[in-house]
């Protein structure tokens, strides 16, 4: 499944406000005719898909108002989302290292989040929401596609001030939700059986399932492409001097710098000094066992 870009991260970032819904309004209808009621279907791994209607997502009871300023697609406008929370559609039982929620969209665009991170509660990381549009009051166009908005459904965050989810987590004009178990799609590149679960490197592995298979992958494995493979032709653990890994992790345009960088930084706050050890022991054991893509 191939994850492909859509849109550039704003220079100016992005500021969001959650407000109970009936709390501030900021409008954003989108003067015109009103859009059909539209399906959002959501699968799981064991139980049946179930569908709700723009109408009846808009009735849920844990609908609120999130204000966005700058989202991806929306640079320079702030815009008053209705939303519900993801772990209020997703049961929290599939939020393990081994899940992930896959966003699957109108025009082919296909966004796999670990379900950790989507599910996630823990204060210092964003927060993630569904947002519906009105088909009777639509959304404004989007900057990059006037004649079409980011409807019928898009992801929104709620970011914490020390994490910022990369632009590739905002999939717009979504039509259906697919959780999925991917211990098989990443079996390849999971530490052999002889490395035990409580070993760095086995820590390391779902490290990098959580929070760099969105973008990358690891002997051509995973849906992420934003970035490049992070073992073949070379490791960064194989061309980055000591410490300079750990630097790039934590701020990357202080070891590089080029036109569109999108890879973001990841604090202590988002990734613990532990981890980020956790997450260098694997890929420097990957290092040894690169294999190219079938």
């Amino acid at each position: 499944m191939k994850v492909m870009m859509r849109w550039r991260w704003p220079k100016a970032g992005f500021t969001l406000l959650l407000l109970v819904s009936g709390g501030l309004a900021v409008s954003c209808g989108n003067p015109g005719s009103s859009k059909p009621d539209r399906q959002l279907e959501i699968s799981f791994p064991d139980s049946a898909a179930i569908s709700f209607s723009s109408k009846q997502l808009r009735k849920n009871p844990a609908l609120v108002s999130v204000v966005v300023s700058d989202a991806p697609g929306y640079q320079g406008s702030t815009i008053d989302f209705a939303a519900v929370p993801m772990k209020a559609l997703v049961p929290r039982r599939y939020s393990r290292a081994e899940m992930s929620v896959v966003f699957e969209c109108l025009d082919g665009f296909a966004a796999a989040i670990p379900a950790t991170r989507v599910l996630g509660e823990s204060p210092n990381r964003a927060q993630a929401f569904l947002a519906i549009e009105d088909p009777a009051a639509p959304w404004p166009a989007l900057k990059e596609h006037p004649g079409t908005t980011a409807g019928p459904f898009f992801l929104i965050w709620k970011a914490a001030d020390s994490s910022r989810p990369v632009p590739e987590e905002w999939p717009y004009q979504i039509k259906k939700i697919v959780v999925k178990d991917s211990q098989d799609e990443f079996r390849g590149i999971a530490p052999e059986k002889s490395v035990t679960s409580s070993s760095a490197i086995a820590a390391g592995f779902k490290v990098f399932v959580r929070d760099c298979s969105v973008c990358h992958t690891l002997n051509g494995v995973g849906d992420g492409h934003l970035g490049p493979d992070l073992n073949v032709p070379m490791n960064p653990t194989e061309y980055f001097k000591d410490g300079v890994f750990e630097r790039y992790v934590r701020d990357p345009q202080s070891v590089l710098e080029w036109k569109d960088q999108r890879m973001p930084s990841f604090p202590a706050e988002v990734m613990t000094d532990a981890e980020l050890a956790e997450l260098h022991a694997y890929l420097e054991y990957m290092a040894g066992r690169k294999s190219r893509p079938k």
